[in-house]
């Protein structure tokens, strides 16, 4: 019994569809998870960039060893963490909200130092926390977190 009540529950979390007293996915969930990926992506454009245009001919190997440690550390804070944090908020978890919250805000403070296009990515990421604070959002993650509790009580 309790196999097939995890399979249900698998099924219905996957595919976003209404289980007996449960929200369907919000559209605004679904936005927010787009927009913190399209930020995401135009914050590894910015990077890619800023490698590209780097004078390589006259750098040492351990400045290059360096830059590349940076560049993977950074890709993994700036795009891995936010797409997959936005991907468990599509799924109804609350923890990744305020983690993006929290990144999104760090990233405003430090908007000055960003080229246009690492402003817009800012921008995309401030708005995908915004659309996950929304409470058609926050009721959806609630209706999952309650889902959750009712399956390890049983």
């Amino acid at each position: 019994m309790h196999k097939k009540r995890m399979q249900q529950s698998n099924r219905v979390l996957k595919a976003g569809s209404p289980a007996s007293g449960q929200l369907a996915r919000p559209a605004a969930v679904t936005y927010a998870f787009l927009s913190i990926t399209a930020g995401a992506g135009l914050a590894f454009i910015v990077a890619t960039g800023g490698l590209v245009n780097a004078p390589w001919a006259t750098a040492q190997a351990v400045t290059i060893i360096l830059v590349a440690v940076s560049f993977a550390v950074a890709s993994v804070w700036f795009v891995v963490l936010p797409v997959v944090a936005g991907l468990l908020a599509t799924r109804g978890r609350r923890w990744p909200v305020i983690y993006l919250t929290v990144f999104a805000v760090t990233q405003v403070l430090t908007i000055g130092l960003s080229p246009v296009l690492g402003v817009l990515s800012s921008l995309l990421t401030v708005l995908g926390c915004v659309l996950l604070w929304l409470p058609e959002s926050l009721a959806y993650s609630k209706s999952i977190s309650s889902h959750r509790r009712e399956l390890r009580r049983s």
